[in-house]
C-alpha cells in the first residue's frame, strides 16, 4: 500500500512539473500577444462554453418545463375534483327529506321510491314499508 501511495505521489509530482512548464511557456508566449481564448489546466486546454449551446442544458431545461406542465395539470385536476366534490355534497344534502313537503318534492323528481313514516323510541322493531326499523336513542 505504501509503495502504491509513493507511486501515485511521484506521478502527481511529474504531472505538476509538466503543468508548470506548460504554464510558464504559455505565459511567455501570450505575454507579448493578445490573450488567448484557451485556458490551460491540469486536464488540458479548456475553451469557454457559451451558455445555451450545451445539449445537456437544453435537455435539462426541457425536462424542467415538462415537470412544470405536469404540476400545473395536477393542480387543475385537483381543483376540478374539489369542485365536483362540492357539487356532489350539495346534491346529496338536497336529496334528504326532513319534512313531508320535502318528501313530496323528492317524489316528484321521480328518481327513487320514498317512504314516509313516524317512529317512536322502543326496544322492538317496527315494520315501516319494506323494512323494519327501531329507534334506541334520540336527543
Amino acid at each position: 500500500m505504501t509503495a502504491a501511495l509513493n507511486a501515485n505521489r511521484s506521478e502527481l509530482s511529474d504531472l505538476t512539473a509538466k503543468v508548470n512548464t506548460l504554464a510558464s511557456r504559455s505565459d511567455t508566449q501570450s505575454a507579448p500577444s493578445a490573450p488567448s481564448s484557451q485556458v490551460i489546466t491540469a486536464r488540458g486546454p479548456v475553451t469557454p462554453r457559451r451558455h445555451g449551446e450545451d445539449p445537456r442544458l437544453k435537455k435539462l431545461q426541457s425536462q424542467i418545463d415538462a415537470q412544470g406542465n405536469l404540476i400545473e395539470e395536477t393542480r387543475n385536476d385537483i381543483a376540478s375534483t374539489q369542485g365536483d366534490l362540492a357539487n356532489t355534497r350539495t346534491e346529496l344534502t338536497g336529496s334528504i327529506a326532513r319534512t313531508h313537503d320535502e318528501l313530496v318534492l323528492l317524489q316528484k323528481k321521480g328518481e327513487r321510491n320514498y317512504y314516509e313514516f313516524d317512529i317512536r323510541k322502543s326496544n322492538q322493531f317496527q315494520h315501516e314499508g319494506p323494512f323494519g326499523i327501531r329507534l334506541k336513542k334520540s336527543e
